[in-house]
């Protein structure tokens, strides 16, 4: 990454990205990011930037993440240039001048303090996905070159181009098209009482595009015998086990199946942590049969920071990535005849949810084993995947 080959847009959304703002008038003092490796604690990016009201350089820190020393020196390295690159073209924090009041808001400057503060109020795979919208809304502005345009001067007609560029640069999907323009028109919503914005230039001008919902189809009972078949053909007992991990936790295969630890498995129930569930911290029951499937995993001897799902087909230090078994689940729907016909790995929770309601009647365990609210919302889940639960009334429908 060099300086020439990054537009100003994008030197404001690494600004954010990073916690800093950009005022490329400067640049501000500050000492380049390095990389910290401290043998008893986890390894950092550190730098001084410049804080404006202080008048200081102060210290900050960007910790490291990786499955080896190998990934996290690669990860270091692309932080390192980002934020070395905003540091040269002016980037510092807590500046004096205040905008709100002024009428003159750049808009990446207001879209700087809205994702910023749902990284405060949000998960971290919610915050994810909003940096992505976020890039894309970015890559709009500076293609039409209105990346220093103010909050207040971005119009209806500026709204269209952004709908034209999502579907003919893009080339977004109604469903995706539909997120992204939700996504900008609650920045403008968020933004209205701050800056006194008197409209919402999306929301007047876009309508979503009509689109079809979409579900992870659940298997039958003979596709469930073929796919365990097609398992052991192929020698992916792996894959079995972890497609039966979901079809008995309900549990969501990338981030919660897939992240699980040893030591997430206590005696009677399995802990599902709020960083990788979609809901709040919660626990699932372990049926009898998935405690049989322990036992044949030697599960519970492993150390408990050890990822039930590692290389070597047994439990290890290293977390393997969704490619893992989404490669080999493709290998087993070839194997089925059933490739690209809308069959996935996160069908097997709708699988599990239907056997167990069918096979028990019973829905507050299905609303407590799927980790739901409230019951109305495991009626609809139910009734979403053509499964009914007064549906047994219908065999006593009177003969005309």
């Amino acid at each position: 990454m060099t300086e020439a080959s990054v537009s100003p847009g994008s030197r404001q959304f690494l600004a954010q990205k990073h916690d800093l703002w950009l005022d490329e008038s400067g640049p501000y003092p500050f000492e380049f990011a390095v990389l910290q490796r401290p043998k008893t604690s986890q390894w950092y990016v550190s730098f001084y930037v410049f804080s404006v009201k202080r008048n200081e350089l102060v210290r900050k820190r960007r910790y490291i993440s990786g499955d080896s020393q190998k990934v996290k020196r690669e990860n270091a390295r692309k932080i390192i240039d980002e934020i070395n690159l905003v540091l040269k073209a002016g980037g510092h924090i807590d500046p004096i001048k205040v905008l709100r009041d002024s009428g003159q808001m750049p808009l990446v400057v207001a879209l700087d303090e809205f994702t910023k503060d749902k990284r405060l109020t949000l998960k971290r795979q919610s915050v994810t996905t909003y940096e992505k919208w976020a890039n894309y809304f970015m890559t709009f502005l500076e293609a039409y070159e209105i990346v220093n345009i103010n909050l207040k001067d971005f119009n209806n007609e500026h709204a269209a181009d952004m709908r034209t560029h999502a579907l003919t640069v893009l080339k977004m999907g109604d469903k995706s098209y539909n997120t992204y323009k939700a996504f900008v028109s609650g920045f403008f919503i968020y933004s209205k009482p701050i800056y006194k914005l008197t409209s919402n230039p999306i929301s007047e001008t876009l309508f979503n595009l009509p689109t079809k919902t979409s579900k992870h189809i659940a298997y039958n009972s003979t596709q469930i015998n073929a796919y365990k078949e097609a398992c052991e053909k192929l020698g992916l007992p792996e894959l079995w086990f972890f497609v039966r991990m979901i079809y008995y936790t309900f549990c969501r295969p990338w981030e919660e199946v897939r992240k699980m630890q040893v030591g997430d498995i206590k005696d009677d129930h399995i802990i599902i942590y709020a960083d990788t569930s979609k809901t709040n911290h919660r626990s699932v029951m372990i049926p009898p049969a998935l405690e049989v499937i322990f036992k044949e995993w030697s599960v519970r001897e492993y150390p408990a920071h050890f990822y039930l799902f590692s290389h070597g087909y047994k439990p290890g230090k290293t977390l393997v990535s969704p490619n893992f078994f989404y490669d080999k689940h493709r290998k087993v729907l070839d194997e089925m005849d059933l490739a690209r016909q809308g069959y996935d790995i996160y069908g097997w929770k709708h699988t599990g949810a239907i056997a167990l309601y069918k096979a028990t009647k019973d829905l507050m365990l299905v609303k407590e084993q799927s980790g739901h609210s409230d019951i109305s919302q495991t009626v609809q889940y139910l009734r979403d995947l053509g499964v009914f639960h007064y549906s047994a009334g219908i065999n006593l429908f009177p003969e005309i």
